[in-house]
């Protein structure tokens, strides 16, 4: 995929497995792996391999500093962190299955390539349930805590899901701990309704 490609991607469709998964990413790896994943998403299904400039995807992430080493590392967590699914298929039996968010990665002359795992492939690519992700509008996250609170409520808002999130499911997603001190908004996080399309986090 060309430099042009990746500068018409505004959003991304991010399957809730993706979302929902307990938080072991920072607010840096997010971004990368939304964008990561935008970037491959037309050809998820036909090429094992994808490729980006750094400069970039550095650009998109509104990324300024020089230190490339905490790029490296930031990819490094994503191809060791785990997510898992578990889908109803047409026969209403289950369909279990586990990988890393990205399968590897290589930083050449200046050029990252990635793939995904072929099991997460499809999985990816035609999500029953997900989140529509605007790129532009995550970068403007500078907590990693909002940022997959953000997700997760665009998650339910996508799926018309009516029922109340409980404080210990955000607290796990999010990564905001039972002991975490001070009055932190998500203690206060109940509910919200899928009427609601206008929201406030202040982390």
């Amino acid at each position: 995929m060309d430099a042009e490609k990746i500068q018409e991607k505004q959003e991304v469709f991010k399957h809730s497995a993706a979302i929902q998964i307990e938080s072991k990413t920072s607010l840096l790896e997010e971004k990368i792996f939304n964008w990561l994943l935008a970037h491959a998403y037309d050809e998820l299904l036909t090429r094992d391999i994808h490729s980006i400039r750094l400069q970039d995807l550095m650009r998109k992430l509104e990324y300024h500093s020089k230190n490339e080493a905490h790029l490296k590392a930031a990819i490094t967590t994503l191809v060791s962190c785990s997510v898992e699914w578990n889908v109803l298929n047409k026969d209403n039996t289950r369909r279990w299955g586990v990988a890393a968010l990205l399968a590897s990665a290589e930083i050449n002359h200046g050029v990252c390539t990635y793939g995904f795992a072929p099991h997460l492939r499809p999985i990816l690519h035609h999500p029953t349930m997900y989140a529509r992700i605007s790129l532009v509008l995550q970068n403007r996250f500078k907590s990693k805590h909002s940022l997959r609170l953000w997700q997760v409520l665009l998650d339910y808002l996508g799926a018309k899901r009516h029922y109340g999130v409980g404080t210990a499911f955000v607290q796990k997603i999010t990564g905001v701990g039972e002991n975490a001190s001070g009055n932190h908004p998500v203690r206060n996080f109940r509910t919200y309704h899928q009427s609601d399309r206008v929201f406030r986090i202040r982390f």
